[in-house]
């Protein structure tokens, strides 16, 4: 098959991708499907956790799930940006060890240094796959079908985040909290299998040099973002000088030569509208996800396994939707379908809000599924829309930046939701859940008109 060179860090691409293996580009995305399972699964291992070192609550959800969730997302931008630099490949390799190493660690180590380690491992692992997972299908998936794989792409890493909590608590219930990392091997090793595959039959590349980190803009990012979540969770004063230091690091990044997160790309409105629609869509889901068990133990004294199974309703329609987004997006058009997909979600939201104990379980299931199909719908083609338009040359350091979006949104989220719902459990009313699900559903909301600003149609690059 013939090739050419486009320029961009020694890569050679296919002159015609039709044989761009869309089994092995979902074997591929296995490896990021890991980083959301990964920040929800240990949710349920925590009691077990804390039993075995003796730590408690807060000590745990700092060194273990904050330290996971801001790790990654301060190394998005580093871990796409080394991609563009080093060859993807080579990062995705490399992002793959890290991530098994991690998982490794806390079980051949038994200590809880080696846990934090271990966290740490894979979320630079987990920032290091991501990105260059969604660079690859940006440079090797015709533009004509960039709606569906970046669909089934977002189906699979909402799935995983919201599969964490039930196979983490069976997990742990039938082998120990270690297995909750050792879990994560195998699909870790199929997903190298295909990548080996994947790239040996469409992109050869020769790693280019000029790679500088940028240490100041990734600190500042840092200090914000620790100041940003604690100041929502406890702290309201500390939002002041998270928003200074944000500030800062605006500043500093529309200065170095060379950035940790490239500004520029925000001047393509595309590439703006469609970061913002990723953050607010899982701001909304990521706040559901975390809220609808306790709602519905609220309203009906259920028990995690069955909410659980109700919240299947709502995944089952987001992957049913994400796969039909991609077909709808090239029929109707992006900006339509993603209007659309908002307003549905906006629609489920605004129906679990009214629920009381009286309503029977089709209303739950209703409001689910109506939720998870508008999410599904949206999803890709925002995804597709935001990378279409960006040099190949900067797909890796775009994907960090759509990364970085994608888990600032969820943790977003999940902050307010505790400002929300900040009073003991035991004075937690009906309305104070109604409330917070109609404030995620104006996150929908306000993704429906930040749709407005995506282009009608992908254009084919």
């Amino acid at each position: 098959m013939p090739h050419h060179y486009d320029g961009h860090a020694g890569l050679t691409q296919s002159r015609t991708l039709a044989d761009y293996a869309p089994l092995r580009l979902m074997g591929l995305g296995l490896s990021a499907m890991l980083v959301p399972l990964g920040s929800t699964m240990i949710a349920v291992a925590l009691p077990a956790i804390g039993s075995d070192f003796a730590r408690t609550p807060g000590e745990l959800t700092q060194w273990l799930v904050n330290s996971y969730l801001l790790i990654n997302i301060v190394a998005l931008g580093p871990g796409g940006k080394l991609g563009d630099h080093w060859g993807y490949r080579n990062t995705l390799r490399l992002g793959q060890w890290v991530f098994g190493a991690g998982c490794l660690l806390p079980v051949v180590f038994h200590f809880f240094e080696a846990l934090v380690l271990s966290r740490v491992l894979m979320a630079l692992g987990g920032a290091m796959m991501v990105p260059t997972v969604m660079a690859v299908f940006k440079i090797t998936v015709p533009a004509d079908k960039r709606h569906r794989v970046f669909g089934y792409f977002g189906a699979m890493m909402g799935f995983a985040a919201a599969l964490g909590p039930s196979l983490g608590g069976l997990l742990v219930h039938h082998f120990g909290w270690g297995a909750i990392f050792l879990m994560n091997l195998p699909p870790l090793l199929l997903s190298v299998f295909f990548s080996i595959g994947f790239f040996k039959a469409n992109l050869q590349e020769e790693p280019a040099a000029n790679f500088r980190f940028d240490w100041a803009g990734t600190l500042l990012m840092a200090c914000a973002l620790v100041f940003l979540v604690t100041g929502m969770k406890d702290e309201p004063l500390l939002l002041v000088p998270a928003l200074v230091l944000l500030g800062l690091f605006i500043w500093w990044e529309g200065n170095t030569p060379h950035p940790l997160m490239n500004l520029k790309l925000f001047s393509d409105r595309s590439f703006a509208a469609g970061c913002a629609m990723v953050g607010l869509q899982n701001l909304g889901m990521y706040a559901l996800l975390f809220q609808l068990p306790y709602l519905l133990k609220l309203l009906y004294q259920w028990g995690p396994e069955r909410s659980g199974n109700f919240m299947t309703a709502f995944m089952a329609s987001m992957m049913a939707a994400s796969v039909l987004g991609g077909r709808v997006a090239e029929a109707i058009g992006v900006r339509t379908t993603c209007v659309t997909g908002s307003l549905i979600s906006v629609a489920g939201l605004y129906w679990l809000s009214i629920l009381t104990p009286d309503k029977d379980e089709l209303h739950i299931i209703a409001g689910l599924v109506l939720g998870g199909t508008g999410l599904g719908l949206a999803n890709g083609p925002s995804q597709s829309a935001a990378m279409g338009t960006i040099d190949r040359a900067m797909s890796g350091i775009a994907s960090g930046v759509l990364s970085t979006c994608r888990y600032l949104g969820g943790v977003v989220g999940i902050s307010v939701l505790g400002l929300l719902l900040s009073a003991p459990a035991s004075a937690q009313s009906l309305d104070q859940y109604h409330q917070a699900i109609l404030v995620f559903a104006g996150s929908f909301l306000i993704a429906a008109m930040v749709s407005l600003l995506l282009p009608r149609r992908l254009k084919h690059a």
